[in-house]
């Protein structure tokens, strides 16, 4: 993303790529995930549960789960 100069992106990810993209959207903070990305569309992600649901509603960008 910074190659490119990327500035918040719809990120999509789908399947195996659920534990790199979700880290990626939710941390360092839930708080600051609008800083990261403008939204999330998640096709299928593993490892969804490494995050809890309270955290999911905190990060204010759009989710879409397929």
């Amino acid at each position: 993303m910074r190659t490119v100069k990327l500035s918040r992106p719809v990120l999509v990810s789908a399947s195996t790529s659920g534990p790199y993209a979700l880290p990626f959207v939710m941390r360092p903070s839930v708080a600051t995930c609008t800083e990261r990305v403008r939204g999330f569309v998640a096709i299928s992600p593993a490892k969804a549960t490494q995050f809890t649901l309270d955290e999911y509603f905190h990060c204010k960008v759009s989710f879409t789960q397929q």
